[in-house]
């Protein structure tokens, strides 16, 4: 991929993260609308202290500027499980996307990641996930489809908005579980998988369940009821699978990362009251939650990682 240096559109996209204050008004949101998500360009801006390839409209720069707690709870865990193993994790992120969550945990949290798979079914992703990190050699970039089968015909991968991709296409890919690949591409120790996929996140975990029952490690996923009902998945499936392996702890923050509830096991009716919330959409605007899961034999706790003492007063918010 060819890194390109000047454009317009890099221009403005990087004006407008530096004036996200004025999001709202009419000429700053006539900009990103007409100027910069509409156009699908290459360009370059600083994540978390790294010159980063992405395409315009990319909105995480753009969210964490906007809100400060925005993946904290992700990064939370990240310090607790690193605190608490005295030594280098290894995280699989699947949803990778362009690699933020690597570099958010890199910039904050000093020498903790030891071995990382990243995993993008995107094809446009996966290329600026592969030049984002070419020089990180602890980190494995792979361009896959996961679902709990292998060789199965899924919907293919759609951009929502620039910075999303679901699995809400008419054509179908083949795809592969997160355990036949783990197989390919193998880690001595797993101890966090974070999810992002946009409504497959339960499926993907059910194709997990090796890696879950073997390493136990602590996970983290989106759980957002609009889009599992958009791609046909059971929003019910994340937590059963998980409980079924022995998760008994669910933390819930909201997707701007503030802490929301804890559960314990599964509540059906709990989850189905706030999957109604979500589906009605008038709350706020495309309501969904991050839910980090412990096992019952994990012993951090689950009041500290609601906390985000840490996360709260991280060096690089973005």
């Amino acid at each position: 991929m060819n890194l390109k240096k000047f454009s317009i559109t890099e221009i403005i996209y990087n004006y407008l993260l530096r004036s996200y204050k004025s999001r709202g008004k009419k000429w700053w949101d006539y900009l990103w609308n007409n100027f910069v998500s509409s156009k699908n360009q290459k360009v370059t801006t600083l994540i978390h202290g790294h010159s980063m390839l992405v395409n315009s409209g990319y909105s995480y720069p753009l969210f964490s500027r906007m809100f400060k707690e925005y993946n904290n709870p992700l990064l939370e865990l990240a310090y607790h499980v690193f605190k608490q193993k005295k030594d280098k994790i290894s995280i699989i992120d699947v949803g990778a996307a362009v690699g933020d969550t690597f570099f958010l945990i890199n910039a904050n949290i000093k020498n903790a990641i030891g071995q990382s798979i990243c995993i993008d079914g995107d094809p446009d992703f996966y290329e600026y996930l592969k030049f984002n990190l070419k020089c990180f050699s602890e980190v494995n970039c792979v361009n896959a489809l996961l679902s709990d089968k292998d060789d199965e015909y899924i919907r293919e991968l759609i951009r929502i908005h620039p910075g999303t991709a679901s699995a809400q296409g008419v054509t179908k890919k083949t795809s592969i579980s997160l355990d036949t690949l783990f197989e390919l591409n193998p880690l001595n120790q797993v101890d966090i998988i974070k999810i992002d996929v946009d409504g497959y996140d339960g499926v993907v975990l059910n194709g997990a369940r090796n890696i879950l029952r073997k390493f136990k490690p602590y996970i983290i996923f989106e759980w957002h009821p609009i889009l599992y009902n958009n791609t046909g998945n059971n929003v019910i499936l994340p937590y059963e699978v998980l409980y079924g392996e022995g998760y008994d702890k669910f933390i819930f923050f909201t997707k701007y990362g503030v802490f929301s509830h804890f559960m314990s096991g599964v509540n059906h009716d709990q989850l189905y009251m706030h999957e109604k919330l979500s589906l009605r959409n008038v709350f706020d605007y495309d309501w969904h939650y991050d839910v980090i899961a412990l096992h019952k034999s994990q012993d951090l706790d689950a009041s500290v990682l609601a906390e985000c003492a840490f996360s709260r007063r991280k060096i690089s918010p973005y």
